[in-house]
């Protein structure tokens, strides 16, 4: 059985982060409201990944209180 090191290299490209377009300036959501975040315009292919696990490219976020 041979020994040693193997070395491997893979080029990963990286494109820019998605844009969010925020309108209204300000949003105040009561207890039950939800809001829906999303990208547009994003080429084919991209992926998505939420700060609590979903993978769609669209998220919506309720209110737990006001």
């Amino acid at each position: 059985m041979p020994t040693g090191t193997l070395t491997a290299q893979q080029t990963v490209t990286v494109g820019a982060p998605p844009v969010l377009n925020w309108a209204p300036q300000q949003c105040v959501l009561c207890a039950g409201q939800i809001l829906s975040l999303g990208t547009s315009g994003q080429p084919a292919g991209t992926t998505y990944r939420w700060s609590n696990g979903p993978t769609t490219a669209t998220r919506d976020v309720r209110a737990a209180k006001c």
